[in-house]
């Protein structure tokens, strides 16, 4: 009876132990973000501040409201999920597929998904053309921050082509998007989205 008790007791404070360890784990990072032009709704859109807490795969997206915390799901929360490494959809917009190799000025890969319009009712694929436009630097010579651009061909019912941009910059050191825009209008419908990392 007592070794049963002594190895419950083990098993207990080794769940504690890792549970502990998971929560030191997390990184909290808060974003600020806004959508404008777009007919989502406002569970769709972004606006105001975010908390994303990430650990591993695992990521939450959370926003204060009159003194309580409301979780963030759907497309708002991919979004911001994108920014810290957490890519559900495999958008891809800084890790390139392994045959390009290393980020690195110029470097660019060619990344098709699927998406869902606004409330899930439509679901399309689209094919975005990424490079990386420039660096900037530290004053030992490492790289600080990588721009970004993302450009998707769309045609529209009259087979006529517009274009989809995204801006964006990439900090390797820590593994975070911390300004971000996205232009998807096409024939001057469609959302635009401002994302930037707070800390």
């Amino acid at each position: 009876m007592k070794t049963y008790s002594f190895l419950a007791v083990l098993a207990l404070v080794l769940g504690l132990f890792s549970v502990s360890l998971a929560q030191d784990q997390t990184k909290v990072f808060k974003f600020k973000a806004r959508t404008w032009d777009g007919s989502a709704s406002s569970t769709e859109s972004l606006n105001g501040e975010y908390e994303v807490a990430v650990s591993g795969e695992n990521c939450e997206v959370a926003q204060a409201s009159d003194g309580n915390k409301y979780l963030i799901v759907g497309n708002a929360s991919a979004e911001l999920c994108r920014m810290v490494g957490v890519d559900p959809d495999q958008r891809r917009y800084t890790t390139p597929p392994p045959e390009v190799g290393a980020l690195g000025v110029g470097k660019k890969w060619r990344q098709s998904y699927n998406y869902s319009t606004p409330g899930g009712k439509r679901t399309f694929s689209k094919t975005v053309d990424y490079v990386i436009v420039s660096a900037e630097k530290n004053s030992d010579g490492s790289v600080k921050l990588f721009n970004l651009e993302g450009d998707a061909q769309i045609t529209d019912r009259e087979l006529k082509t517009h274009t989809q941009k995204w801006v964006y910059s990439y900090d390797p050191t820590i593994g975070i998007v911390g300004e971000f825009f996205y232009d998807s209008s096409v024939k001057g419908k469609g959302a635009k989205i401002k994302i930037d990392l707070v800390k």
